[in-house]
């Protein structure tokens, strides 16, 4: 009876032991597989990024609050104000009080 006892705990750590192995090779590629797309990623983002400083670079900026600092901007055009009936007013609830009035 010891003796059965004793091959059925060697079994179980046998098996204990296997299956920690696996679960450590597991565990090694999924590891590797995360470096290998963090890699890409900063590939990615590498290129995308002298993608668009290539865009930005040769194309004009159509984003009015984006234009480039040498170009003329009225301080209304600049703060987001829109002209309402020959005035000045925000495009908050200012502007919408100035339509409805």
């Amino acid at each position: 009876m010891a003796d059965e006892r004793d091959t059925a705990r060697t079994e179980a750590e046998k098996r204990a032991e296997e299956a920690r192995e696996e679960h450590a090779a597991r565990n090694a590629e999924l590891h590797q597989a995360r470096l290998e797309h963090a890699e890409a990623m900063r590939e990615a983002d590498s290129k995308l990024a002298e993608q668009e400083s290539e865009i930005l670079g040769s194309e004009q900026i159509l984003d009015p609050a984006k234009k480039p600092v040498d170009e003329e901007r009225t301080d209304d055009e600049f703060l987001g104000i829109e002209k309402v009936s020959g005035k000045s007013a925000s495009k908050s609830k200012s502007a919408s009080k100035s339509k409805a009035e």
